[in-house]
């Protein structure tokens, strides 16, 4: 190469080095300028913040351009200011992006604004942490901006919170009794996060020293529990798998032990729950013995019993052939305890015999450990057993010992029985009415049934001891008069006791295989149903999973499987009713009524005349045409009603919502309605203009118009005797109307469709 070549080489080169920008022209060397960053977004200056917080950066390069950043995140210790110690050692982290959302620790207690609070409420008791925010761009030549942008702030968080709820928390002022096998349940709330789960949770069992139990009082001024005590447990995840983070079962514990069992959760940010609460996370414990599961078995026609310990029998009259299924479920949830294991059997001579020959399993658990294959029985006493084991070996036990009674063949029956259940007293006027109603029924039926005489009446108003399926299954048929009252035999004795507990309703035993039942009295199905402590808003919809007001709730069958529990209540079972509603509810409230305001009024709503339902009725019973016809009532006749222009007041009908309750009422075939409503304002018997001043102000007619009030069932018509034959109801006072009316319908049914000789 020539020297003019080799200096066209060296000016390239050097041309190209300058055109890079690191040497002038001259050869002289230009320095790179640092890029400079900025935070556009942030928490306000050293303010309070969630354990999230959310930045957004920016950079610039006078002299290229920026390629990413570099940050990092320091904790500043209780004192709240960042010193090179709050830094040393912490790394730098490369990202392209201009901003993003940084979950911080918040887990130092004793926040400055809770400090001042003497009850350090838990609700809202915070946890602080002081942080600092360092963000720095960085350029195409990799250098950094040497003073970074900086945010300066406090995070905080709520405190997460936990309540053991199993055992269900009871009120006490010492120690509770518990088995020997422990198991505890809780529930964990952060208010701060998505969905208010905590991410971890601990406990501890802690011996307490001696044979006395702490009272609350104590327990308070001591604070025996600490949170580095040495005998917690390790956090575990909250949703750690098969419940582990909710749920624990302890150790075998001996009698007599006395322990407090606490137990803490931990938020995302690090906070703690930080105080121990008596009753709350709290529970205080004495290892007992004579703790019991509760057993609770139901039967659709036996109802539902429940038993505590092994020391209870249940004596029942049941019929040859009668269909008896069982099932069960048992808990021991009230005293920190878990049933494991069930049993069951038929004529077990010895219980505690694992090896006898009546038990149908051994002890196991699972779905066919919960119910019993249908069993009938046509004669005899015999019995049923049910054992339920908790996790500590305890056993409750159900016994059931029945009497089979042959149904009396019908040709060996008396032929009616008379019920006269209506609640009064014996005194004054209601004596009076008393008997006046009597004289009216003795004209219906004395000297018109053939065989019928006094000894067919029953008033158990004087004689409740005689009522009882025995009786019943004399006779081929029963008409059942009763009054809107819980102290009528049929509410007080035969309807459930509770929401939860159903009494055995022997009488849907008669219906569904003896004889024939003909119901009648306002409220007539409403007095099925419990009172007392549920407030049912009307109507009454049976099949729904609604809890009161609007619906009884939902059951768990042995299977696991849910239903609705209204589906077993007589209206429902026995009359194929999907709902029950009165003119004027007296112990409950209509829905969608305005306080104060009733949006059914008796003297325009209440019922006036029984109309025949002659498309469905007279259709499927053509032979009760002219014979079946209106009812109108009484007006004026005191010596039957209460007062010259009686009002019915408990009048009920059925399978009609003419509410604006938003549910679905589906009709089954298995009933034939026999009368509908017709009210006063549609009588014109209601105010002197009924369109202006009943309510409500819109309608025309009585929203009550049209509903059904009386009709024929048909549910049990394949198993009675009488193949064929229906059972009757009527939700209203029979004897509030024209006795020839009533008298031919009642009649009618007696001679046509029970087949009883009448003259």
């Amino acid at each position: 190469m020539n020297r003019a070549s080799t200096y066209a080489l060296l000016l390239l080169a050097g041309t190209m080095v300058a055109c890079g920008g690191d040497d002038s022209l001259i050869g002289e060397r230009v320095p790179n300028s640092p890029p400079n960053t900025e935070v556009t977004a942030t928490p306000p200056e050293r303010a309070q913040t969630s354990f999230s917080v959310e930045f957004f950066w920016k950079g610039s390069d006078e002299d290229g351009e920026v390629t990413g950043f570099e940050w990092r995140m320091s904790d500043n210790g209780e004192d709240g200011v960042v010193d090179i110690g709050d830094t040393m050692g912490l790394p730098w982290t490369f990202t392209a992006a201009t901003d993003s959302v940084f979950f911080v620790s918040a887990d130092i207690d004793s926040f400055g604004i809770d400090v001042d609070d003497p009850n350090q409420n838990p609700a809202t008791f915070r946890f602080w942490q002081t942080h600092t925010f360092f963000i720095r761009a960085v350029d195409d030549r990799g250098a950094v901006d040497p003073q970074p942008a900086t945010v300066s702030f406090t995070a905080t968080t709520i405190a997460p919170r936990v309540t053991i709820s199993l055992p269900e928390p009871v009120a006490t002022i010492t120690c509770e009794d518990a088995p020997q096998v422990l198991t505890f349940g809780w529930d964990g709330v952060d208010p701060d996060v998505e969905g208010n789960l905590p991410v971890e949770v601990r406990y501890i069992l802690k011996p307490i020293p001696g044979a006395t139990c702490l009272t609350r009082l104590q327990y308070e001024q001591m604070s025996p529990l600490t949170a580095n005590d040495p005998l917690w447990e390790d956090w575990i995840a909250y949703d750690a798998p098969e419940d582990a983070g909710v749920r624990i079962t302890l150790d075998r514990q001996p009698v007599g032990n006395i322990y407090l069992f606490a137990v803490q959760v931990r938020d995302v940010a690090g906070a703690v729950t930080p105080t121990f609460q008596w009753g709350q996370n709290v529970r205080h414990i004495k290892i007992s013995s004579g703790l019991f599961p509760v057993l609770t078995v139901e039967e659709q026609f036996l109802g539902t019993e429940r038993f505590v310990s092994t020391n209870r029998v249940v004596a029942r009259e049941v019929v040859s052939g009668q269909p008896i299924s069982f099932s069960w479920g048992g808990s021991a949830e009230d005293y920190a305890g878990v049933v494991d294991a069930y049993r069951y059997g038929w004529n077990v001579v010895d219980p505690s015999d694992p090896n006898d020959p009546g038990w149908a399993v051994a002890w196991g658990n699972g779905p066919n450990w919960r119910q019993a294959a249908t069993r009938t029985f046509s004669q005899g006493s015999p019995s049923f057993v049910v054992q339920c084991r908790d996790n500590s070996g305890t056993v409750s036990r159900g016994f059931y010992q029945f009497q089979v009674i042959q149904i009396a063949d019908r040709a060996n029956q008396r032929e009616l029985l008379l019920v006269d259940d209506w609640a009064l007293d014996n005194t004054g006027p209601s004596g009076a009415l008393e008997a006046a109603w009597d004289r009216e029924f003795d004209k219906i039926l004395g000297g018109q049934i053939v065989g019928f005489q006094d000894s067919d009446i029953l008033d158990v108003q004087d004689e409740t001891a005689r009522l009882r399926f025995a009786l019943a299954n004399e006779y081929k048929g029963i008409v059942w008069f009763q009054s809107p009252s819980t102290g009528s035999f049929f509410h007080s004795r035969l309807a459930p006791s509770s929401r939860l507990v159903p009494r055995f309703n022997w009488l849907e035993v008669y219906q569904a295989q003896v004889g024939n039942l003909f119901m009648m009295g306002p409220g007539a199905a409403w007095n099925s149903i419990e009172r007392g402590g549920e407030a049912y808003t009307f109507p009454i919809i049976f099949d729904v999973p609604a809890l009161p007001p609007n619906g009884m709730g939902v059951q768990e069958r042995a299977d696991g499987t849910e239903f609705n529990r209204g589906t077993l209540r007589w209206p429902y079972s026995a009359w194929c009713m999907e709902s029950v509603d009165i003119a004027r509810p007296a112990d409950g409230r209509v829905f969608g009524e305005p306080p104060g305001q009733q949006l059914r009024e008796m003297n325009c709503d209440g019922l006036f005349r029984a109309v025949v339902d002659t498309v469905n009725f007279l259709g499927t019973y053509p032979d009760a045409t002219g014979v079946v016809r209106n009812m109108i009532p009484l007006i004026g006749r005191t010596n039957l009603l209460e007062g010259a222009d009686f009002k019915l007041p408990f009048e009920e009908f059925y399978n009609s919502n003419v509410t604006t309750r938003d549910a679905q009422i589906n009709l089954r075939t298995c009933q034939v309605p026999m009368y509908r409503y017709s009210a006063r304002r549609d009588n014109g018997l209601g105010p002197a203009d009924p369109l202006e001043n009943c309510r409500p102000r819109n309608r025309t007619s009585s929203s009550l118009k049209d509903t059904v009030i009386g009709l024929a069932s048909t549910r049990y018509a394949a198993t009675k005797q009488l193949a064929g034959s229906e059972d009757f109801i009527w939700g209203f006072h029979p004897l509030a109307f024209e006795t020839d009316e009533v008298k031919d319908a009642i009649l009618w049914v007696l001679e046509s469709r029970w087949e009883l000789p009448v003259r």
